[in-house]
C-alpha cells in the first residue's frame, strides 16, 4: 500500500512561463502522491493555472523572494502542521530537474524499504564552495521526511529561522540547503541518497581544483543517469553551454575539456544512451528556446549561433579543429 504522501512543489519562471517539463514532473508525481501542492514564484495566466489544476490539490501565487527554501516555507506555513501530520511523508520538490527520466517506481521502493527517516536522491559531500564550508548534505531539488522528522521540534525550527527575504543562490544553499541535513543527523534522524558516491575522483571531498567538479548533477549528470537517476538538473545542459561561450569570448577556448566538449556537443545522445523513455524533444525544444540565439564572437569560427555549433558534428570538428591549433 503506498504511503499517504504530500508534495510541496515549487515552480518559477523568469517569463512567467509554463514550461512543457514541468507538467510531465506533475503527472508523475501525481501517481506517487495524495496530494500535490504547487508553489509558483511566477505570475501564471489563468490558462496555464487550468493546465495545472487537475493534477495539484491547490495553487499558491507568490512572490519570487526566497527562492525555493521561500516558497516551501510559505506553503508550510498556508497549509500548517496540523495538516502536513496527517501524511506519513512529506516531499519538497522543484522544477529545476527533468523527470522522470525513469519512472519513480524504482527509486521509492528502494527507499521506502531502507528505513531511513529523510532522504534524497544525490549527497554533496563536505568542503569549500562559492557557497561557504558546507558539511556533507542532501541536495534540495528533491527531498523525502517522514512522518517523525516533520513532527519533530529541530524540523520546525528550521523552518522557523527561514527568511523569505533574499535570492541570492549561494547563500540559499550556505545558509539552507546545506545545513538541514546535519542538523537532523544531529537530532538523531538517519538518511541516504538514493544514488550514492561513484568511484570518480570528482565526487570525493579532498583536493578539488575546481569546487564545482564536486556537484555530480552538473559535471557526472551523464553517469547518475546510467545509474537510473529519475532526475536530470536542467542546468546540466545549460551550464556547460554558458561555460563554453565564456571560454570562447574571452579568449580562453584551449580550456574546454573533453569533458565539456562531450557535455556541450553531445548531450542529447548521451540522454539517448541512457536508455530512457523521456521525450528528449521536450529538453531540446527548451534549452534551444533559452539558448538558440546566443551568438559566439570569434574569429576562428566568426559568428555563430551557440546552439547551431552545439548540434551538428561538423561543427564540433570544426571547433575542436580551431581550439587545438592555438
Amino acid at each position: 500500500m503506498m504511503p499517504k504522501r504530500i508534495c510541496i512543489f515549487v515552480h518559477c519562471s523568469t517569463s512567467n512561463a509554463l514550461a512543457p517539463s514541468v507538467l510531465l514532473y506533475l503527472q508523475e508525481l501525481a501517481q506517487h502522491c495524495s496530494e500535490i501542492l504547487f508553489v509558483s514564484n511566477s505570475e501564471l495566466t489563468l490558462e496555464l493555472q487550468a493546465k495545472v489544476k487537475p493534477l495539484v490539490a491547490e495553487i499558491l501565487q507568490r512572490e519570487n523572494i526566497g527562492m525555493d527554501f521561500g516558497a516551501w516555507k510559505h506553503a508550510i506555513e498556508r497549509v500548517g502542521w496540523g495538516c502536513l501530520e496527517e501524511f506519513d511523508e512529506l516531499i519538497l520538490a522543484n522544477d529545476s530537474c527533468y523527470a522522470p527520466m525513469f519512472p519513480f517506481d524504482e527509486m521509492f521502493n528502494v527507499m521506502s524499504v531502507a528505513g531511513n527517516d529523510f532522504w534524497g536522491v544525490t549527497e554533496h559531500p563536505a568542503g569549500v564552495t562559492r557557497s561557504g564550508d558546507l558539511e556533507a548534505h542532501l541536495q534540495s531539488y528533491f527531498l523525502v521526511f517522514n512522518k517523525g522528522v516533520v513532527s519533530s521540534e529541530v524540523f520546525r525550527g528550521f523552518w522557523d529561522a527561514v527568511s523569505v527575504e533574499g535570492s541570492d543562490y549561494n547563500e540559499i544553499i550556505g545558509n539552507y540547503e546545506s545545513k538541514l541535513t546535519p542538523m537532523l543527523n544531529r537530532a538523531g534522524f538517519n538518511y541516504k541518497a538514493y544514488i550514492g558516491y561513484s568511484d570518480d575522483p570528482s565526487c570525493t571531498g579532498g583536493n578539488w581544483s575546481n569546487p564545482l567538479y564536486v556537484n555530480r548533477t552538473i559535471w557526472n549528470w551523464s553517469t547518475l543517469l546510467q545509474q537510473k537517476s529519475p532526475f536530470l538538473k536542467k542546468k546540466a545542459i545549460t551550464f556547460h553551454l554558458e561555460r563554453v561561450v565564456r571560454l570562447i569570448r574571452s579568449g580562453y577556448g584551449s580550456k574546454v575539456t573533453a569533458a565539456t566538449h562531450r557535455h556541450t556537443f553531445f548531450w542529447k545522445e548521451c540522454i539517448k544512451q541512457s536508455k530512457t523513455l523521456y521525450p528528449v524533444d521536450v529538453i531540446y525544444n527548451e534549452v534551444r528556446a533559452s539558448h538558440g540565439k546566443v551568438p559566439v564572437e570569434s574569429a576562428r569560427l566568426s559568428e555563430r549561433l551557440l546552439f547551431a555549433i552545439c548540434a551538428p558534428l561538423r561543427f564540433y570538428r570544426r571547433l575542436k579543429r580551431n581550439l587545438s591549433s592555438r
